[in-house]
């Protein structure tokens, strides 16, 4: 399986959530900042642990 296999199959499985967060008025932009919030507060657990 090649890689644009797996990229189409995985935008195909995202499409969903994409549609219900957009839905919700919510933000590329946003996803991101949470995301980046959620892996530094990980990694200070992490750290500390």
């Amino acid at each position: 399986m090649s890689v644009y296999q797996l990229k189409s199959r995985f935008q195909h499985i995202l499409r969903p959530l994409v549609r219900a967060l957009a839905a919700r008025g919510i933000t590329a932009n946003q996803v991101t900042t949470v995301a980046a919030a959620v892996s530094i507060a990980l990694g200070l657990f992490l750290s500390v642990a």
